[in-house]
């Protein structure tokens, strides 16, 4: 797989955590090889994290153009 498809995929897994479309548990039952997600569970426990994340996300669906993913993502940043 290519790096930015890599890249995708661990975005697109994250969103769907924090937005409650998927867990981490669905995400390794998966039953892929290797699984990306561009976060770990203990983010979802610390705010500081998670707005950093957030962030980071927000940049990177700018990039995509992925307008929408920006605007549920902004109204998440606490």
């Amino acid at each position: 797989m290519h790096s930015e498809q890599c890249l995708s995929e661990a975005m697109n897994n994250a969103y769907s955590i924090i937005n409650g479309e998927l867990t981490f548990d669905g995400l390794f039952e998966l039953n892929k090889e290797i699984v990306y997600c561009a976060m770990s569970p203990d983010v979802l426990k610390d705010k500081n994290k998670m707005n950093i994340l957030l962030e980071d996300m927000i940049e990177y669906y700018i990039l995509t153009e992925e307008y929408e993913k920006c605007e549920v993502l902004k109204n998440k940043i606490k």
